[in-house]
């Protein structure tokens, strides 16, 4: 009958992997490729920190040298933290090579975790292993950034296997009341848009400030703004600190 002929149909669907995530659980990455991702990291790391101490310094030179005229006080006037961002760019390589390394889940039951980048969503991808079948679980999130300076993610559509699941019938699985799942990531599911949700401000007023979350075809960009500080900030009785002129 038809229903027996869908129950097949969608039987089968099921225990296919999405293909995004067969060829990219497919890839194969070197020892040189994982060392190489883990130092892109930290350059971004360096660099991310080298632009907010850079602002800072020369914001600290305004606030502390407001009576002085010099050319350098002439130049650092100049200088309008609310204009300064920086970009951090990441690709989807980056993040697979980090993932395939099994250091970020360790679980017998969620294996094997993938993630694709394409224009305004980011597909998450996981084995879910049980003592009777294997499939895949697979997400697809749309990144936003709220005026509270929290990440979503948006949660857009469900699949196990290539088979869609109905939302609906997909998060009664899930608590309702917001849970935490850890490093500060909560879900969402009592807004009207189910989320994942991060808080991504910080208390530290030196810290940069996440203005914007842009994903296309294999990369996500984030744009943060330079801190800005407040007079009472700065102590006047420190020199500032040498800056360079190079953005």
């Amino acid at each position: 009958s038809i229903t027996v002929l869908a129950g097949c149909i969608a039987g089968y669907l099921a225990f296919q992997p999405p293909v995004f995530y067969a060829d990219l659980r497919a890839q194969q990455y070197s020892a040189s490729e994982q060392m190489a991702a883990e130092a892109f990291f930290e350059r971004l790391e360096r660099d991310l920190q080298r632009w907010t101490d850079r602002s800072v310094a020369l914001q600290r030179g305004q606030l502390s040298n407001t009576s002085v005229k010099t050319p350098l006080n002439a130049w650092l006037s100049d200088y309008d933290p609310t204009q300064d961002t920086h970009s951090v760019t990441v690709t989807e390589k980056h993040v697979n090579v980090q993932l395939a390394s099994g250091e970020v889940i360790a679980s017998r039951h969620w294996q094997n975790p993938r993630v694709h980048m394409r224009k305004d969503c980011l597909s998450l991808a996981v084995e879910v292993v049980t003592s009777r079948a294997t499939c895949v679980l697979s997400l697809d999130l749309k990144p936003t950034l709220t005026p509270e300076r929290r990440l979503h993610l948006d949660l857009v559509s469900a699949r196990i296997g290539q088979l869609p699941l109905p939302l609906r019938s997909f998060l009664r699985w899930l608590p309702r009341e917001v849970h935490h799942v850890g490093s500060g990531m909560e879900l969402d599911l009592t807004a009207p848009t189910p989320h994942f949700s991060l808080d991504v401000s910080d208390s530290d007023p030196e810290s940069p400030i996440a203005k914007s979350i842009q994903c296309s075809d294999g990369e996500v960009t984030i744009e943060f703004l330079a801190p800005v500080l407040k007079p009472q900030q700065v102590d006047r009785r420190t020199a500032p600190r040498a800056v360079s002129r190079r953005n």
